[in-house]
């Protein structure tokens, strides 16, 4: 494998990235279900107030992979953190501890600015992630549920006026 790259996205990744998540939602059989354009990475990654950072593991030729993510704030341990949303590696590029790579780099940038933990959740058809985050020792959360709420229930209420 050639030497590989890691840094913070710019904006000339933006085609490269999208290509990456279109990819992951193919793998993980979720085509119907993906929306992002890269107009919607510009507009909410790249602009005065990005909402998210990604960092991408780049070769002379291509991105290899990408680690996308946002901050948060735990009130349990009063700091901030980070959630992982998509960390995705080239099918070509796995086996190469390229995952582990790139959840490093996020999580350096990240406590540079403060962070002191990572959140992520784990598609629960995909095996090899889940074994993957064991191995790293990202504990699974018997007492958490992730929930949704979105399209027109999510706009429900936010129009609803409850007082």
């Amino acid at each position: 494998m050639t030497k590989l790259t890691l840094r913070r996205a710019t904006v000339e990744d933006i085609g490269q990235i999208h290509g990456c998540l279109a990819d992951l939602a193919a793998f993980l059989g979720e085509t119907h279900l993906f929306q992002l354009t890269p107009e919607k990475l510009q507009s909410h990654g790249f602009g005065p107030n990005p909402a998210f950072n990604v960092v991408v593991a780049e070769n002379d030729e291509a991105v290899a992979g990408i680690c996308l993510y946002f901050p948060t704030f735990s009130t349990w341990y009063g700091t901030p953190g980070i959630y992982v949303q998509d960390l995705y590696i080239r099918p070509e590029f796995r086996g190469h501890k390229l995952g582990e790579k790139l959840l490093s780099a996020a999580a350096r940038q990240a406590r540079a600015g403060g962070a002191t933990h990572m959140r992520l959740s784990v598609d629960l058809a995909n095996k090899k992630a889940m074994a993957f985050y064991d191995r790293l020792g990202m504990a699974k959360r018997d007492t958490e549920e992730i929930r949704m709420l979105d399209g027109q229930d999510f706009e429900n209420l936010a129009t609803s006026n409850l007082n």
